[in-house]
């Protein structure tokens, strides 16, 4: 009785909406104002992110503003070499020229700019908002107190990973609003402006390009020419800026090369990758990409190829963000700009699925909500390598629709989706 008026309370409109703006203000009080404004700027807690990121990013902003040549230029420390195409410094030349004409130094500029973060994570609770709410969605959705998109949005806004986001200066909201703004023009069957999107994503993180690269190559030739003619557009300034300084095609790709053969951990390892590198097993990079990409690699390509109609949108989202993260270097607050992704996909019921796939969101969601427990927790790495495998065989050995499952009630069923063991289940596949 008591759990029934526990769900009932959760999935309250009202309650769960006023749960929501609970959460969004104590965002902003703990992690912008009292952990950023007041205890940095107070120097109670010293911000390496000036030395690292936020002034780098503010000078290499000033090179791209007066001598692109030099855009790439190696600095002899990896940490302090550019990885991102030269487009997105020109969202940093917008922080950038106020720093300059108005006088502010690199740490207010920091305030400013983390402060357009906290709404750039209220815009993605909106996208998420918008695609919990989305009629394709709707058959997907489990009877759970997640479909509530008001309690994915507070799940969202809640996670201390955003104070590690705000403390170096990074961009991981703004390149989840991107993902997800894609998905978003997706299940409006608009995909081009997907992958436009997805390209202006691509600018700020390596990472997005995955999605694109095994998602724009699925479906005909006349659809993925319409996406490839929209993501090319979404590259115009990068290849604008690499047709007038040639150089920078040659220094962009030695500073890739460079640092995928250095070892990127500045806190508790991200990755397998970083795990293996480090005490007990002390392996080189080498031998650990080797172990990783023979690992994951055939087995999620395997899981694609010969299953793909039994996954859904975000099912083929969430083994594409789990690829990646376990494939690229990185650092935990890197996990935001897919943690709109993983919440969700945790909201949809897949019903080819046994019940351990319940067990396997819960397990992901431990380093994607976890937050500080990034700090002490070092295995957080083996769940998300773990966790793709555990993906990639529970899709493999999953029960497939039949033939007769795909005809059956044809005149009932909504447009995109099939009956499954006498429930109707919509497909989004690309």
């Amino acid at each position: 009785m008591a759990l029934e008026k526990v769900k009932s309370l959760l999935n309250s409109r009202g309650f769960t909406k006023k749960l929501f703006v609970t959460v969004v203000i104590l965002h902003f009080l703990c992690y912008w104002l009292l952990g950023m404004v007041v205890l940095v700027g107070n120097k109670v807690i010293t911000l390496w992110a000036l030395d690292y990121d936020w002034n780098f990013f503010l000078d290499q902003a000033r090179i791209l503003l007066t001598n692109p040549a030099f855009l790439y230029a190696n600095t002899g420390n990896i940490v302090e070499n550019l990885l991102n195409l030269p487009a997105y410094l020109l969202y940093i030349s917008l922080w950038y020229i106020p720093v300059q004409t108005l006088g502010l130094t690199a740490l207010q500029s920091l305030f400013a700019y983390d402060f357009s973060n906290v709404l750039w994570n209220v815009a993605d609770c909106f996208l998420i908002y918008k695609i919990i709410r989305s009629d394709k969605l709707h058959s997907m959705l489990g009877n759970s107190v997640l479909s509530n998109p008001y309690i994915l949005m507070s799940l969202y806004m809640g996670t201390s990973l955003f104070y590690f986001d705000y403390f170096v200066g990074q961009d991981n909201a703004l390149v989840g609003f991107f993902l997800l703004l894609g998905i978003i023009y997706y299940l409006n069957d608009k995909q081009h402006y997907t992958y436009f999107f997805w390209g202006i994503g691509w600018w700020f993180k390596p990472n997005v390009g995955i999605f694109i690269l095994v998602l724009i190559l699925s479906g005909p030739l006349k659809r993925f020419v319409k996406n490839a003619a929209f993501f090319a557009l979404s590259q115009i300034p990068n290849i604008l800026i690499f047709m007038l300084y040639p150089i920078l095609v040659h220094d962009f790709t030695h500073n890739i090369l460079l640092r995928l053969g250095s070892q990127a951990i500045y806190s508790e390892p991200y990755n397998l990758i970083q795990f293996l590198y480090v005490p007990p097993f002390n392996l080189d990079l080498t031998t650990s990409y080797i172990i990783v990409y023979c690992s994951l690699l055939p087995l999620t390509a395997y899981a694609f190829m010969t299953c793909k109609k039994s996954l859904n949108l975000f099912d083929q989202m969430m083994i594409l963000a789990l690829l990646a993260t376990n494939l690229i270097q990185g650092t935990p607050e890197q996990l935001i700009f897919s943690l709109g992704l993983y919440l969700v996909w945790i909201s949809t019921s897949n019903p080819i699925y046994n019940d351990s796939n319940r067990y396997l969101k819960v397990m992901l969601g431990l380093p994607y909500l976890s937050g500080f427990l990034w700090l002490v927790f070092p295995y957080f790495a083996i769940m998300f390598f773990s966790g793709l495998i555990w993906l990639d065989l529970l899709i493999i050995f999953s029960k497939k629709p039949s033939n007769q499952d795909n005809v059956a009630h044809v005149s009932t069923r909504e447009p995109g989706s099939r009956l499954i063991h006498g429930e109707q289940v919509q497909f989004l596949p690309f």
